[in-house]
């Protein structure tokens, strides 16, 4: 949170509710993290959630144009 000043200037001048932290999936919901009960959650400040799911995001952006690469592009290309 000391890395984004101006959210934590926020979460000091209006410590409410949701400001300050999440609760984060540790293994995402995507991955069959919904189901694995409270285990599965971990606290982190709401600008690290941030981060991180965009993080995860990203990755899984990067995995699907890999895929459809991989079943759309022509390895090679015919003489």
């Amino acid at each position: 949170l000391a890395q984004f000043p101006g959210r934590l200037a926020s979460v000091v001048r209006d410590p409410t509710d949701g400001r300050l932290w999440e609760a984060d999936h540790v293994v995402e919901v995507l991955h069959g993290g919904g189901q694995a009960g409270v285990t599965n959650y971990q606290p982190l400040c709401v600008a690290c959630h941030q981060l991180k799911t965009s993080s995860n995001h990203t990755r899984q952006r990067q995995l699907r144009a890999s895929s459809f690469r991989e079943k759309h592009v022509p390895t090679h290309i015919p003489a």
